[in-house]
């Protein structure tokens, strides 16, 4: 397996990593005997890494070095605004995993747990530890957000009080259809 080199610290451009792989002469049997000669090629990149790929590609510039003097420093200036980005994406990514671990630490303690506002996380957070036998759906967390006015409901507590509230109903209703719970 092969890496190829990432661009050095003055240089910018198309920056990804390309592993070029081949089965190896261990592996037997009749539909892989094709396959053993053959080079692959993965490509591993971000969201913006492809955006980069896909602009260069439509400008058909395949070697930097074939693009025009007058053109280099634009797509020099695009390609470091991209590599910006990427690294603002990979803050952000930073904060909510932080944000998400403080959400999680906070479950030790029940009042404090319960005062933090609603938002996609602190639902999430709030549904693993209600129903931890329940898997959490995307899809109905979504919509519950979309649902509710946080205006009157702004922290789980509130949450917590109407679940609390709607227990018994909820249990009457899984009796009659049981298939609806799947999630919490």
């Amino acid at each position: 397996m092969e890496e190829l080199e990432s661009l050095g610290v003055d240089e910018m451009g198309y920056q990804s990593v390309h592993l070029l792989v081949r089965l190896r002469q261990q592996v037997g049997g009749a539909r892989y005997e094709k396959l053993k000669e053959l080079t692959c090629e993965i490509q591993v990149r971000t969201v913006v890494q492809d955006a980069w790929a896909i602009i260069s590609h439509h400008l058909v510039y395949k070697n930097e070095k074939s693009v025009p003097a007058r053109l280099r420093r634009d797509l020099n200036n695009t390609s470091s605004l991209l590599e910006i980005a990427q690294s603002v994406f990979d803050a952000v990514r930073t904060k909510r995993d932080k944000y998400i671990e403080e959400i999680q630490a906070r479950q030790c303690e029940d009042g404090e747990f319960l005062d933090q506002p609603v938002d996609y996380d602190t639902l999430n957070a709030y549904s693993l530890w209600k129903f931890p036998e329940l898997s959490v759906s995307a899809h109905w967390q979504d919509k519950l957000l979309q649902d509710l006015n946080l205006e009157k409901s702004p922290t789980l507590r509130h949450i917590d009080h109407a679940v609390r509230r709607a227990a018994d109903a909820v249990e009457a209703f899984r009796g009659e259809d049981p298939d609806v719970f799947g999630h919490s």
